[in-house]
């Protein structure tokens, strides 16, 4: 008697309209968190989770590994291109701001533990799913996430005391950042480089302060 060799291939136990609404939901979620502004230590606990839960949620869809981008590979010189244009609209946001000076604590730990999260949650778990679901061509999916990349940041910026002028720099800084960001990772398929990029960003946020 012969034994098959075939490997069993399980059925996704979500679908992708599902794993969608679960992750708007953990957007939600993640943007009344970020916006209720927990202290640094709290927040690097719970910023990680909705990123952790989208990831959860894309695999029980039945995404691939690397169809959520978290894998160790070379970026490509459009890719690196992409990240590094990016540094031009920095300004717009640090000269709003007020300089405080160096934290160990805040630049070291909490701006990377930050950065990672917000990596995690919005190239690894929201853009695979826009992409996999507005099929009809990936920037449209870029787009959308970059949009609520932006929106997400707005509830933190107004409620932290920034200046309206601040909050508008902000909105449009992470918008930009999110379609160059978003296509980077799309491009080459790793969203490594994104989260070292984004942490050295936010290690330099740490030395201002909007409030």
């Amino acid at each position: 008697m012969s034994v098959s060799t075939n490997p069993r291939i399980q059925k996704p136990l979500l679908s992708r309209h599902a794993a969608l609404v679960i992750i708007l939901f953990l957007w939600v979620v993640y943007t009344v968190v970020y916006s209720l502004h927990p202290g640094d230590p709290l927040a690097a606990v719970l910023e990680i989770i909705p990123g952790i839960l989208a990831v959860c949620t894309l695999v029980a869809a039945g995404f691939q590994r690397e169809a959520y981008y978290l894998r160790i590979t070379s970026i490509s010189k459009p890719g690196a291109t992409l990240l590094a244009a990016s540094i031009i609209f920095m300004p717009a946001v640090w000269l709003t701001g007020r300089w405080t000076g160096w934290n160990w604590v805040a630049a070291l730990i909490f701006a990377p533990a930050s950065a990672i999260a917000q990596e995690l949650f919005f190239r690894s778990g929201l853009l695979p799913i826009l992409i996999a679901t507005v099929k009809r061509s990936p920037f449209y999916a870029i787009l959308i996430q970059s949009m609520l990349f932006a929106v997400w940041h707005i509830p933190n910026a107004y409620m932290g005391g920034a200046p309206v002028v601040g909050v508008i720099a902000v909105v449009v800084v992470t918008f930009l950042c999110g379609l160059l960001w978003s296509s980077q990772v799309q491009r080459d398929g790793t969203v490594i480089w994104v989260m070292m990029y984004h942490s050295v960003l936010l290690m330099v946020n740490s030395l201002l302060t909007w409030g």
